[in-house]
């Protein structure tokens, strides 16, 4: 399977991902408001904030969606970047978003990687989905190669872990109708670190540890290994699930 045609199904997708939620959830909030026009007890107030949040979710998904098609149309290649520089970038513009959470950073003083410019959208997403889930602090790490040359970037989270969908999605990349919606950010987050030659992994035991895997820069800025490949991209029809 071409990278191309891996993009088509990524938009195939997203088409699906948009034309289930707005209709699933445009009916919810058709339904409520019917029932706050003819409430007149104490149940209006329940059901109007039920309609909020509805709404709410309505437009993340569909931002996260609009936000997923865009990197795709882009298409930048993957090259030499220091993931440290990202990381602080990027943890501080989250900290001003989300000013009651604490958001830490254990940084070595540079380190290069094999990415692309959408490592920002996916540090954003794992965060913001741990702050979400109830994490109070949320840690976010760069460690240095490994014997195998790979440089790994954690997002670790005190909250209540991950439920078995959505870190299936996390490292799967399945897509379901069941899971359209909710997981829909996690699901982006592993196709896009896939396009960049990663891989990402998740632990739950006393705290939740988001892991990327990245293959490390070298000296000459190329991969250490060589370019990074079709192969390095994961492109083995049978670990799809459509």
């Amino acid at each position: 399977v071409t990278s191309r045609k891996r993009r088509e199904r990524l938009i195939g997708v997203l088409n699906r991902v948009l034309r289930h939620n707005l209709r699933n959830d445009m009916n919810v909030v058709a339904g409520l408001s019917e029932s706050i026009a003819a409430a007149a007890d104490d149940e209006l107030a329940t059901h109007a904030e039920t309609v909020a949040e509805t709404a709410r979710d309505l437009v993340a998904v569909s931002e996260k969606a609009k936000a997923a098609e865009t990197a795709l149309r882009d298409d930048p290649a993957p090259r030499p970047l220091d993931v440290v520089e990202v990381v602080e970038e990027t943890v501080s513009e989250l900290r001003e978003a989300h000013p009651a959470a604490t958001l830490r950073c254990e940084l070595p003083a540079a380190q290069q990687a094999i990415a692309t410019d959408r490592l920002e959208m996916v540090l954003v997403e794992l965060v913001e989905n741990a702050i979400t889930a109830g994490g109070s602090q949320v840690t976010v790490a760069v460690v240095p190669p490994d014997d195998d040359g790979r440089v790994t970037v954690e997002v670790r989270d005190d909250g209540p872990g991950l439920p078995a969908m959505e870190a299936r999605v996390l490292k799967q990349a399945s897509e379901s109708p069941v899971d359209h919606g909710s997981s829909f950010g996690l699901w982006m987050v592993n196709w896009l670190v896939t396009e960049m030659g990663g891989e990402v992994d998740v632990a739950a035991e006393d705290e939740t540890t988001v892991t990327i895997a990245l293959q490390q820069g070298g000296r000459d800025g190329a991969p250490r290994d060589g370019a990074v490949t079709e192969a390095a991209l994961g492109d083995d029809p049978n670990s799809w699930d459509w």
